[in-house]
């Protein structure tokens, strides 16, 4: 759902939403990206529409560091299900200069069931990309960009001043833990 709300405030231009280094084929468009098409909520096929199975070079904070917590740590999770906690508001962003909402992601061809266009320090597959030089593009609530060294982005060492980025109340949440394959880390993604 994350394109799609914000293609209208993007101009309508689909281009941006690709990082220039990653793999041409994480585009969002159906002549370059074979992975992309689904039928919307009305049962009407959308050639651009997105699945568990598209390719794409950013990525969304939907839960920030923990799924089931309530209310929702992240930018907005799912749109329906078991999972759904309602929309996120503005001022459920306490920081927005702190909060990342997107980032590079390594778009993978995924046929593992994973969400490639979430994104999630805890979930290996769901990590930011590090193809600048071991760097991740990040953008934040605010609108500003930073480039950061993802091995600390993704580093879940208690009181790490990245944990609070990934949580629309920005708080550490030192009780969510999780582990870092440090060699899987440092292959750098294309």
């Amino acid at each position: 759902m994350w394109p799609v709300r914000l293609f209208s405030v993007m101009g309508t231009n689909r281009n941006v939403f690709r990082c220039p280094a990653s793999r041409s084929d994480a585009a969002w468009d159906p002549n370059i990206n074979k992975t992309l098409g689904a039928t919307d909520p009305n049962g009407i096929f959308d050639p651009y529409g997105i699945t568990v199975g598209s390719r794409f070079s950013y990525a969304y904070v939907d839960w920030g560091l923990d799924l089931t917590h309530h209310p929702q740590l992240g930018l907005g999770g799912d749109v329906n299900g078991g999972y759904y906690q309602g929309v996120v508001t503005e001022a459920m962003v306490v920081k927005p200069v702190d909060m990342i909402m997107l980032a590079d992601v390594a778009a993978p061809l995924n046929t593992t069931g994973v969400w490639p266009a979430n994104l999630d320090p805890t979930q290996q597959d769901q990590w930011p990309s590090n193809r600048h030089n071991r760097r991740t593009d990040i953008m934040y609530a605010d609108g500003h960009a930073q480039s950061a060294i993802r091995k600390q982005v993704i580093d879940p060492v208690q009181n790490n001043p990245w944990r609070s980025r990934w949580n629309n109340d920005n708080k550490p949440h030192n009780e969510v833990s999780w582990t870092v394959n440090w060699a899987q880390e440092a292959v750098v993604d294309h």
